[in-house]
C-alpha cells in the first residue's frame, strides 16, 4: 500500500513546536517497554527508548531468578516505580510480579507465583483509583484456571480475590481497565457458558465479581483487546469468531448490558487481531486504532482504524511482504500516543531488519509511518504489549554546549555542524518538517553533512549522546 505524505504549514508549525518551543523548553519523552526474549540471557528485558532523539537502552535483563519471558503491559504506579509480571521464572518458574525503579534500575521481586497464589500470568497489572495494584494470572488458583489478586504497595501483601472456575471464565489474559462506573473490567480467553471466554467485572468496593458476556463463537470467541471509548462504550476484539472465524471488533454498553459486533475481520481487512490487552487505542482525533496479526495482501498483518461516527474501518499499513522494514505479523502489541501530538507509537513483535521486531510511529494527521528502531537481540527481541510514555521536563539553551551550522541557509545542501565541549563521540540527527528522520550519523564537534538530495525547506537537527540524552538542537534552511 502506498503511504501518502503531504507537507502542510500547520504540521510544520506543530513539529517545530515539539522541538523548539518559544519558552526554550523542548518536548522529549521516555518510553518504557518489555521484550519477550532477548537481552543478556535471552529471557527478555525491560528497555527504554528516547523520543524523538532515538536512544535505546536496556534497564533490566531477566535471568529466571528475577523472572523470565514478560508478556504483559507495564504500569508506572503513583510511587514512581514500574510494575508488571513475567509469565515464567521466579522461585517456582511460574512467573513473578516485579517492581523496577526507573531512576536506579534496581528491580525487586514482589510475588513468586507458585500455583495456589497464581501461575503463568500472560498479561500486565493495573493500579486502580484506590491505589491497589490488580493482576490476573492465566493458571493457578483453586481450580487451576487462574486468579484475580490485589497487591498493596504499603503493606507489600498479595490478596487473592477470587479464582476462575470455568463458569466465570478461565485463562484470563491481559489486564483490567477501570470503567467510568468504577468497575474493573477484564476478559478471559476461555471458559464461560460456551467455553469461548467471558467479559467480567470486579467491584473494588463490594468485592463482587460477575460475568457480563459469555462469548458464543458466532459473535466472537477468545477476547483480546479492551478499552472504553469517549462515548462510554467498551470496545474490544476477539481473536476468533465473527463471520469468517478470523475475529471481530465488538462494543459493549455497560448501562444497557448490550453486546454488539461492530465488524468482522474478513482477511482483506485483517485476521486475528492482536492479543495484547491494550491493542486498541482511541486517539485524540476520536478514531480507534488497532492491529491485526495476519491478513492483508500477503497475510502478514496490518494496522487499521475504525471511525465511530461513520462505522467504517480503514487499512493504514499493510505489511505486504516478508521482511518489510516496518515489521510483520504483529501478535501481542498495542499503541500509545505521544501527548500533545498526533504521533502514535507501537512495537511490532517480529520482522524488521533483524527479524526480531521494531518500533514504529504513525502520524494521525499525515498518515506518515516511520520506523524508529530495529531490535537486534542483546537489546531485546520480540517486543510485546504497549509502551509507557513519560514526559521529560528538561530545559535547553541553558548550561548546554552550543552548536553552529554553516552555511545557514545552504544553497548546496552541504552544511557543517560544529561545537565545543561536547562529549567525545555523539550522534547528530536531522529531521524534515514532517517528522521523518533523514540523517543519522556520528558527531565529533565538527561534522559535515550532505543533504544535497533533499528538497528546499527548513530542517531540524539534534545532537544526542550515546544513551539518548539531548545535548543540543537547532534549525537550518536548505535553499
Amino acid at each position: 500500500m502506498k503511504i501518502k505524505s503531504k507537507f502542510k504549514p500547520s504540521l510544520a508549525a506543530l513539529f517545530l513546536a515539539l522541538f523548539l518551543n518559544h519558552s526554550g523548553r523542548a518536548q522529549s519523552f521516555t518510553l518504557y517497554g518489555v521484550t519477550e526474549f532477548g537481552g543478556a540471557y535471552n529471557k527478555g528485558c525491560v528497555y527504554k527508548y528516547s523520543y524523538p532523539s532515538g536512544g535505546q537502552s536496556v534497564m533490566l535483563n531477566f535471568n529466571d531468578t528475577n523472572g523470565s519471558t514478560p508478556r504483559g503491559y507495564m504500569i508506572l504506579a503513583n510511587d514512581g516505580n514500574l510494575y508488571s509480571q513475567t509469565s515464567l521464572g521466579g522461585t517456582y518458574n511460574l512467573g513473578v510480579l516485579f517492581c523496577l525503579n526507573p531512576k536506579t534500575n534496581k528491580d525487586t521481586v514482589l510475588i513468586n507465583f507458585g500455583g495456589p497464589n497464581g501461575a503463568t500470568p500472560l498479561g500486565g497489572v493495573f493500579q486502580a483509583s484506590n491505589g491497589l495494584i490488580y493482576g490476573l494470572t492465566s493458571a493457578g488458583g483453586s481450580a487451576g484456571k487462574g486468579i484475580c489478586y490485589s497487591y498493596d504497595l504499603s503493606t507489600k501483601t498479595q490478596t487473592i480475590l477470587f479464582s476462575f472456575n470455568d463458569s466465570n471464565g478461565a485463562k484470563p489474559t491481559g489486564h483490567f481497565i477501570e470503567a467510568t462506573n468504577g468497575l474493573l473490567v477484564g476478559h478471559t480467553a476461555l471458559g464461560g457458558t460456551y467455553g469461548n471466554g467471558t467479559i467480567f467485572y470486579y467491584n473494588i468496593n463490594t468485592g463482587k465479581d460477575s460475568v457480563l458476556v459469555n462469548f458464543n463463537g458466532a459473535a466472537g470467541k477468545q477476547p483480546r483487546g479492551l478499552m472504553q471509548a469517549n462515548n462510554g462504550l467498551i470496545y474490544g476484539t476477539t481473536y476468533l469468531g465473527g463471520d469468517s472465524n478470523w475475529g471481530a471488533l465488538y462494543s459493549y454498553d455497560l448501562v444497557s448490558r448490550t453486546y454488539s459486533v461492530v465488524f468482522s475481520f474478513s482477511g482483506k481487512n485483517g485476521m486475528y487481531p492482536s492479543s495484547d490487552a491494550s491493542a486498541l487505542l482511541q486517539a485524540t482525533n476520536g478514531l480507534i486504532y488497532g492491529i491485526a496479526q495476519m491478513g492483508g495482501t500477503n497475510n502478514n498483518g496490518l494496522l487499521y482504524s475504525y471511525n465511530l461516527n461513520t462505522g467504517k474501518d480503514s487499512i493504514l499499513i499493510d505489511f505486504s511482504s516478508p521482511g518489510v522494514p516496518f515489521g510483520e505479523n504483529p501478535y501481542a502489541t498495542g499503541y500509545v500516543q505521544i501527548p500533545r501530538s498526533g504521533i502514535l507509537i507501537s512495537p511490532i513483535d517480529s520482522g524488521g531488519a533483524n527479524g526480531l521486531g521494531t518500533l514504529i510511529s504513525y502520524d494521525i494527521h499525515t498518515g506518515n509511518f516511520v520506523k524508529l528502531y530495529d531490535f537486534s537481540g542483546v537489546d531485546g527481541a520480540y517486543p510485546t504489549a504497549d509502551l509507557i510514555v513519560v514526559e521529560n521536563h528538561c530545559s535547553f539553551s541553558i548550561n548546554l554546549p552550543t552548536a553552529r551550522v554553516a552555511p545557514n541557509p545552504s544553497i548546496s545542501g552541504i552544511i557543517t555542524i560544529s561545537g565545543e565541549n561536547f562529549e567525545a563521540i555523539n550522534q547528530v540527527r536531522v529531521y524534515n518538517m514532517t517528522g521523518e528522520r533523514i540523517y543519522n550519523g556520528e558527531f565529533k564537534n565538527n561534522t559535515q553533512i550532505d543533504l544535497s538530495n533533499q528538497p528546499k525547506g527548513m530542517y531540524l537537527y539534534m545532537i544526542v549522546s550515546k544513551d539518548g540524552r539531548q545535548l543540543a538542537q537547532g534549525k537550518f534552511v536548505r535553499q
